[in-house]
């Protein structure tokens, strides 16, 4: 096998390993098992902290919980983006021998959701905006990267079984969605 014949070999099988939605899938599932595994003790520190036995520094794992459900998301949102545009994004790893740029980077989950073809409402969007900063900086750096992106999250105890209950919705949404394909 020539060198070429060997790198086209390469990128088609790296196109099917990014074009796999199962593999997508799983890494959202495995996201949300951290996800589950944190949540007891997220609960306890807020216990602790609403009676006066934790600091608020015991809450700064509130941030990580965040990251790992935005992560989780994401995850969800490229299984069906793969799904959905798999020929354009077969000819985009084909040609480039990279990863599709909708599927690297940004982690802008409402543009997923979007090219994702799931319908979001102002609520959901409201979440992926805040699951958006989480994994863009608030869930990996003590601060933004100006003073322009302080955000105003305010955190809670409440914020657990909200994102419980999104995620649930948006897996549903995507066994639900039609398979359309390009």
């Amino acid at each position: 096998m020539n060198p070429r014949e060997h790198d086209t070999l390469l990128r088609k099988h790296f196109a099917d390993q990014v074009l796999d939605s199962k593999m997508w899938q799983n890494s959202a599932l495995d996201l949300l098992d951290a996800v589950k595994a944190l949540e007891p003790v997220l609960r306890k520190r807020w216990s602790d902290f609403a009676a006066y036995k934790g600091s608020i520094r015991s809450l700064m794992i509130h941030k990580t919980f965040l990251l790992l459900v935005a992560l989780t998301v994401e995850n969800f949102l490229k299984s069906r983006i793969v799904r959905y545009k798999r020929r354009s994004l077969r000819d985009e790893i084909l040609k480039t021998g990279k990863l599709p740029t909708i599927l690297r980077g940004n982690h802008n989950l409402l543009a997923y959701a979007e090219s994702a073809k799931l319908p979001v409402s102002n609520e959901h969007r409201r979440i992926l905006s805040r699951l958006t900063r989480a994994v863009k900086w608030s869930g990996r750096y003590p601060s933004p990267s100006s003073y322009e992106r302080i955000d105003s999250d305010n955190y809670s105890n409440h914020d657990i079984d909200q994102m419980k209950r999104f995620v649930n919705d948006l897996f549903g949404q995507l066994r639900r969605a039609p398979e359309k394909r390009e």
